[in-house]
């Protein structure tokens, strides 16, 4: 049998490559590099002779399971704290439990080559940390650690980070990475040759933070200057995963550390799943194959089509806003519509704009930010009732903020809103600009049953914040329910009338 061709892989180069040192460290441990592993590391680790940087500053690696990729990302950590004296490696997976779960279990055990920190603390080349917020190993001599930490924007505050990794990462939502991304960053600004590693098998509806870096990983293949090392072993989307042999040919650890008899009991344990045969996680775990069941409210082409280049807001505009359940995110969004026609843009009198004002983390300072913008605007601010988290952000603008006129939307209105929004942007009358954010959020929408046709947009489903999708849908509501302009009045003198 052939190995197996991975089905993108980033090109060895010419360089040299720190492999090598990755492939000792995972002898010594035990697990001596599978083939796939090694052209990974060997890929991953090349460096420029002449500066000594590192080719790669981002590694995105996808493969199946069972095939030895935390096992590969483990290594390359050891090598990272070997390597350089005060080495910084960090790892963080979908909840900071889960990854101090496999520090201790899984990774601490591992090193047990280099000596016993137990039994024989003055034998052994580091010792275990076990305290919160340090769980890993403390390499002796060169003062190195590798620990884990939680997936929050403030978890690597003040530290520094030689290798970044983020295991695991289909199951990461698009909040949490952006709190990773911003926890992440500052501690490699300063290190030189620093590395992120972002690894996983393929994910499902709500693995969108992951498909992001796997999308970058595909457009690296095509540019030689870019600083992305891209692996990825699976299936095709149109191969069949019911096929044996198909998930054989495409399983870079197959005839190594799993066989055929580990393949057809896998298959099993997929089909007795408690929903019924679970053929898309089967396709997902061995395959490496994306498996998408989720039906967006509004199709990507739909919401693309309704896309307009950026104009000026109108002095007159709806102002909205909305907050996730949770309280991490927030938006504020305006709305407003076109007075006349406009054949440049494909654009009649009476289309609906939304232009999103703000999209971040949520803060204290978020009301007073809302504040100044009404202020400005002389509008009042919109915002469901059903959304405990812009509830709390009106009930601040009450407090400090008393001039900032509210309007709170009834569920039937909120209804409306929702029902007319979608109507707005498949007919090709409600329009936006583009914004990443809301572009993110709209991809996320899902439809919660009101009754009677009406429908609200799902928050507690959703895979990540749709925060900014509401703002922006309740923004036209604001708009069209603004009073209305007072027409100004000409008085004339009426000449008195005498009568004799």
């Amino acid at each position: 049998m052939q190995p197996p061709q991975p089905r993108h892989h980033t090109r060895r180069s010419d360089l040299p490559t720190r492999g090598g040192q990755a492939a000792k460290i995972a002898a010594m441990k035990g697990r001596p590099f599978l083939p796939w592993q090694q052209l990974a590391a060997d890929v991953a680790l090349e460096y420029d002779p002449a500066t000594g940087v590192n080719r790669f500053g981002i590694i995105v690696l996808t493969v199946q399971r069972q095939a030895g990729k935390t096992t590969l990302v483990g290594v390359l950590a050891d090598r990272t704290c070997l390597s350089r004296p005060g080495g910084r490696a960090w790892i963080t997976m979908q909840n900071g439990k889960t990854a101090d779960a496999w520090m201790r279990n899984e990774h601490l055990p591992s090193l047990l080559p280099f000596g016993d920190p137990e039994n024989h603390p003055r034998k052994s080349g580091y010792r275990r940390s076990l305290r919160a917020g340090e769980i890993g190993p403390i390499w002796k001599g060169v003062h190195s650690t590798f620990f884990t930490f939680p997936p929050k924007h403030d978890a690597l505050h003040s530290k520094q980070g030689d290798l970044i990794i983020v295991s695991e990462a289909w199951a990461i939502a698009p909040d949490q990475g952006a709190a990773i991304r911003q926890a992440a960053r500052p501690t490699m600004s300063t290190r030189r040759n620093a590395q992120l590693v972002v690894e996983s098998t393929r994910g499902d509806d709500s693995s969108l933070w992951f498909d992001g870096y796997y999308d970058l990983g595909v457009a690296s293949l095509a540019d030689p200057t870019s600083r992305v090392c891209f692996i990825d072993y699976g299936i095709e989307d149109d191969a069949d995963a019911e096929d044996l042999d198909v998930i054989a040919a495409a399983h870079p650890a197959y005839g190594l550390t799993i066989d055929r008899q580990a393949l057809v009991d896998a298959r099993e344990e997929f089909r007795a799943s408690p929903s019924g045969d679970d053929v898309a996680g089967w396709a997902r775990a061995y395959g490496n194959r994306a498996s998408r069941t989720r039906e967006t409210a509004i199709p990507a082409a739909v919401w693309q089509a309704a896309g307009r280049a950026q104009i000026a807001k109108p002095a007159r505009a709806g102002l909205a806003l909305d907050v996730t359940p949770g309280g991490d995110r927030a938006a504020l969004a305006a709305g407003w519509r076109a007075e006349r026609d406009n054949h440049e843009l494909e654009v009649r009198a009476g289309d609906a704009f939304v232009e999103l004002l703000h999209a971040d983390r949520a803060t204290r300072e978020f009301p007073a930010l809302v504040a100044r913008v009404a202020e400005a605007r002389r509008v009042p601010v919109l915002a469901d009732r059903a959304s405990v988290g812009a509830m709390e952000v009106m009930d601040a603008l009450a407090r400090n903020h008393p001039r900032v006129e509210q309007h709170i939307t009834t569920m039937s209105e909120y209804a409306a809103a929702c029902v007319g929004w979608e109507r707005g942007i498949r007919e090709n009358t409600i329009h936006h600009f583009n914004d990443p954010d809301l572009d993110a959020a709209v991809a996320l929408l899902t439809k919660r049953d009101l009754g009677d046709g009406a429908f609200g947009w799902g928050r507690k489903g959703a895979a990540g914040s749709i925060a900014e999708a509401v703002a922006a849908t309740l923004a036209v509501r604001a708009f069209d329910t603004l009073p209305r302009r007072r027409s100004a009045r000409v008085l004339t003198a009426t000449p008195s009338v005498t009568t004799s």
